[in-house]
């Protein structure tokens, strides 16, 4: 599908405030509980002549459509915090995807006008894909670094490999969310040592990681000895724990939540 389609998608939907943009809540858990501990928002377009769009943040990431999508991600994760409180449900984070258009922008600003006093800057985590952080430049960089000092964390998404250090040694974050591949990657037989190193090395960047597609419990027994700050199970997760698969809508993430209680 043409870029111009996408974002002309978007924009009409940022405009609505209605679908075809669905958010859905993927539980990040701390390997001890199957009640998550921080929310990772995913965000789907979709039409109903085509069906899910995949590949959507290239064509907005660096336009003004990008910026209205990065604010809507953030209001959202601040009105899901307060839904959160509402219902006495407690994590560490929500996260809002953002893209280079944003933190290019007046990110001061923007934050400033979104923030309101029931919600603290630390709760909304705001996540860039690796592809978007490492190809930003110096005004990704200071936008990060502005947001940062404001108190909010940021994380890199899709972590995975040399050229994701390449952009951490420029770039400062606070997490990062490793991709499935890199996940499965840590366990090759052919690479022992491989995830000591890994998870050392991000440490001492002072970058908490958060393991995505995990799929089952030896690797959630070596993230936690290692202090990694969370997993995400995969679809096809096949140990212990009874997580959420896939993904919840945020009544389904309360009820577990309330649940838990």
């Amino acid at each position: 599908m043409a870029e111009e389609v996408i974002s002309n998608i978007i924009a009409e939907t940022l405009s609505s405030g209605i679908e075809p943009l669905h958010r859905k809540y993927h539980g990040i858990y701390d390997g001890y509980g199957d009640i998550p501990t921080a929310l990772f928002t995913e965000t789907e377009v979709f039409t109903s002549a085509t069906g899910v769009i995949t590949g959507y943040k290239g064509s907005i990431d660096k336009s003004e459509i990008g910026r209205r999508f990065s604010l809507s991600s953030i209001a959202n994760a601040i009105r899901v915090l307060n839904e959160l409180e509402k219902h006495d449900v407690r994590v560490s984070f929500v996260t809002a995807e953002i893209t280079s258009s944003f933190l290019s922008g007046d990110v001061a600003k923007d934050l400033g006008e979104l923030l309101n006093e029931s919600v603290k800057p630390e709760s909304v985590c705001l996540v860039i894909d690796e592809e978007r952080l490492k190809d930003g430049g110096e005004k990704v960089a200071e936008g990060v670094a502005e947001a940062r000092g404001m108190g909010f964390p940021v994380a890199v998404n899709g972590f995975d490999g040399e050229q994701s250090l390449s952009s951490l040694m420029k770039v400062t974050v606070d997490y990062a969310f490793l991709s499935p591949d890199m996940t499965a990657r840590l366990k090759d037989r052919n690479k022992e040592g491989l995830f000591t190193a890994l998870t050392g090395l991000l440490r001492s960047l002072r970058v908490s990681t958060v393991l995505c597609g995990v799929k089952d419990d030896e690797l959630i027994r070596d993230a936690t000895a290692a202090e990694c700050f969370g997993i995400m199970p995969s679809d096809d997760y096949a140990g212990q724990f009874n997580f959420r698969k896939g993904g919840g809508e945020l009544k389904e993430i309360i009820s577990d939540g309330e649940r838990a209680l």
